[in-house]
Parts: structure tokens; C-alpha cells; sequence
């Protein structure tokens, strides 16, 4: 059974900051390309802040997105909810069983941290 983790006050550290230009960018871009993209580790950053930034809007997807076979493709949804703020609230049940019980320490970290981005700890 994997380890419970307790590290979600950081984001998990295979995410970077891209710029806002480059969020920017994807704007028009359709949000299951969006989705497609988060298992790309290239534009999985920009992919992520840029579904964060459509809120209520992407969280269908991005719910969808946390059943992915790809642990970064599943870690970076659960961190682009965590970014949608009290807007994945819906997902929190879904992030608590991903952080109790994913094979993956890079999945329960970002759902460690997207649960406590949605509560505002």
C-alpha cells in the first residue's frame, strides 16, 4: 500500500512557472487538447495553469484527467484543480482517494496539494 504524504503546502516539484505570456497563448486552445497535453512533459505546465485559468469550466476534464494511465498526466490535473481554487471543490473526493492510495508519490503529492489549494490552507 503506498505511503500516506504530508508535503502539500509546495507544489510537487516536476511543475514549473510558466509565464503568463505563454499561458496566454493557449487561450483559444480547446480544452480537450488542453487535457491531451498534460501527459506532454514539455507543455504539461502550460497545460495545466492554462485549464486552471478556465475554472468551473475545465473541471469536467480535468476530473476526467485523474483517471489517466500517465502518473504526470494525473499529477498534473490534480495540480491544475488545486490552481482552479474553491472552483474543484467537486474534485476533493476523487484528490483524497489519490492521495490515499495512487502508486504514485508524484500524484499523491500534487493531490495533497491540490486538496489543501481548494480548502485555502
Amino acid at each position: 500500500m503506498p505511503q500516506k504524504s504530508d508535503k502539500p503546502t509546495n507544489p510537487p516539484k516536476v511543475f514549473t512557472s510558466p509565464s503568463e505570456e505563454a499561458v496566454e497563448k493557449l487561450k483559444g486552445t480547446p480544452t480537450a487538447d488542453l487535457i491531451a497535453q498534460l501527459s506532454d512533459e514539455k507543455q504539461r505546465d502550460i497545460a495545466a495553469r492554462a485549464l486552471a485559468a478556465r475554472g468551473t469550466e475545465a473541471v469536467p476534464a480535468l476530473l476526467t484527467a485523474l483517471g489517466d494511465k500517465e502518473p504526470t498526466a494525473r499529477a498534473a490535473a490534480a495540480y491544475a484543480l488545486g490552481q482552479c481554487g474553491k472552483n474543484g471543490a467537486n474534485a476533493l473526493e476523487k484528490l483524497r482517494t489519490l492521495k490515499d492510495k495512487d502508486d504514485s508519490e508524484l500524484v499523491r503529492d500534487a493531490a495533497a496539494f491540490a486538496i489543501d489549494a481548494i480548502e485555502g490552507k
